[in-house]
């Protein structure tokens, strides 16, 4: 999967090039010989530029959404995971699944694992405890 996103950024990189250097070229081509007009079709050739960019960009990113909507499987799952400092529980049998396009926000005040669950989640750390799946 890692080496698909690389593809589809480079894709989207020539998608993006090709655009912006077509509109430049319509634009250039519409430039008369003065100095005001050089102006004005540069300021819209950028304007329209940038909202097309955007507009094909939120192309790709719901063809992305959709092709992993279509997959029914968990892309994180953490099961009955305790997490100690010493004798201090940081995490006592937390218990997490998220698909896949899921998106996770962890609130809480400071000091009270927030980065170390985030850090256990994406394997930087190995919990105190864990329950094989």
């Amino acid at each position: 999967m890692p080496l698909l996103n690389v593809f589809i950024g480079l894709l989207k990189s020539a998608v993006f090039g090709l655009l912006i250097a077509l509109i430049a070229c319509h634009f250039g081509f519409r430039i008369k010989p003065n100095t005001e007009s050089l102006g004005n079709e540069t300021t819209n050739s950028v304007v329209a530029s940038i909202t097309i960019v955007i507009m094909v960009d939120a192309v790709f990113a719901f063809c992305s959404w959709h092709r992993h909507a279509d997959m029914n499987n968990d892309a994180i799952r953490i099961e009955h995971v305790w997490t100690r400092f010493g004798e201090k529980v940081v995490h006592a049998d937390i218990n997490l699944t998220l698909a896949q396009g899921e998106i996770l926000g962890l609130v809480g005040a400071s000091g009270c694992g927030k980065t170390t669950l985030l850090r256990e989640i994406i394997g930087l750390t190995d919990p105190s405890e864990a329950k094989s799946l």
